[in-house]
């Protein structure tokens, strides 16, 4: 990947919260709740526990916070 970009971020975000977000995404496109949460657990989050292992490797890391809405 490095060779192919100019820099590499890695994006964090709150655990619950992305798990919660991905679950919601899948929902929408069509899987049920359970279907959604099975899928995020099996395939998400062990493509997500790969993806930590390059945090180091980043030139930026940006951590996602939750806005309130006003």
């Amino acid at each position: 990947m490095r060779e192919q970009c100019t820099e590499i971020w890695y994006c964090e975000q709150n655990d619950e919260l992305r798990v919660e977000r991905l679950i919601a995404r899948h929902v929408r496109f069509g899987k049920t709740p359970v279907a959604a949460a099975k899928w995020v657990q099996e395939v998400d989050e062990p493509n997500g526990r790969v993806i930590r292992t390059t945090r180091k490797r980043a030139d930026l890391i940006i951590t996602l916070e939750e806005v309130a809405a006003v």
